[in-house]
């Protein structure tokens, strides 16, 4: 069933130009040697799965309780962890080069950054300071003096790799905000302040008014394309069938999940469908149907 899914869910889609890989994670109150521990999620413990998915669309996927998938011997000096190797071997999935992949700190490291240039991707993502490829010289640490933290809210480093054919350019940026946020990226051209706008409410004039406001953009970068599985696990979330079932057979978790995920994916073809008629506009066409109306 998992395989036939991976499968038809590449077969449907063309990703565009930005995705992101996150991990899934399906709820399973029963015993199974396969099943993990997790207490930062809602969820809570279950099965995990590391997806790409492209504005919330499955595109493949690779659970965690097994073995890592077997890479190329073109990978093999670079010792990927399996996290690392199920990154790169979603990414090989994609149909299209030098498509831009953007992930958590849980996945970022140069070494990762490497295997994904050698599979002709690009990767964007905060990244974990230690032991991840973060060079010294922009990394800043935590201030917990509050007065000194507030003083250094907006101190940005930055600094690229040079004469590397392995991991070219490699871009590390390091910006102060509530706490130091570090960056790695292989697809930003430049780091720069960007001015932008939202509605506050004002105390002096008692209605909202727009305030400008800065905001790094590979941090904007990051934020506006980082959600593409977040979104897929919400929409699979809005009319799940199990919320009242207490799951007690492995495969029942994973057999609701594989239902989902081919659901929300055939919505998200819709959408593509109906906006293509849209722009061609077609006489007649329906009125756009909801998601619950659509399933």
């Amino acid at each position: 069933l998992l395989a036939h899914l991976n499968k038809r869910c590449r077969d449907m889609w063309i990703p565009r130009k930005w995705v992101a890989i996150d991990e899934q994670t399906l709820g399973f109150q029963g015993a199974s040697g396969m099943k993990l521990r997790i207490s930062y999620k809602r969820e809570g413990d279950g099965f995990q799965c590391d997806a790409i998915c492209d504005a919330g669309y499955t595109f493949s996927f690779w659970f965690r309780h097994g073995p890592p998938p077997e890479l190329d011997l073109k990978y093999k000096h670079l010792d990927l962890s399996p996290t690392a190797r199920r990154v790169v071997y979603l990414a090989e999935r994609l149909p299209n080069k030098w498509t831009r992949v953007y992930m958590d700190n849980l996945f970022n490291s140069q070494k990762l950054y490497t295997a994904l240039y050698m599979a002709e991707t690009l990767a964007h993502g905060v990244a974990r300071t230690s032991g991840r490829g973060v060079p010294l010289s922009v990394i800043q640490r935590e201030e917990k003096n509050k007065d000194r933290a507030e003083k250094l809210r907006g101190t940005t480093m930055a600094a690229r790799l040079l004469h590397s054919a392995a991991c070219p350019d490699l871009l590390a940026v390091s910006t102060y905000d509530t706490k130091p946020v570090h960056i790695l990226s292989m697809t930003a051209e430049s780091v720069k302040w960007d001015v932008k706008e939202r509605s506050v409410w004002s105390a002096a004039i008692q209605k909202k008014a727009m305030m400008k406001y800065l905001r790094l953009n590979v941090i904007e970068e990051y934020n506006n394309h980082m959600n593409a599985t977040d979104i897929a696990d919400q929409l699979r979330g809005n009319y799940r069938p199990d919320r009242w079932m207490r799951q007690r057979k492995w495969w029942w978790a994973f057999f609701i999940w594989s239902i989902g995920v081919a659901g929300v994916n055939a919505y998200k073809i819709y959408e593509v469908m109906y906006e293509e008629e849209v722009a061609k506009k077609t006489p007649g066409r329906p009125k756009k149907w909801t998601h619950a109306q659509f399933l």
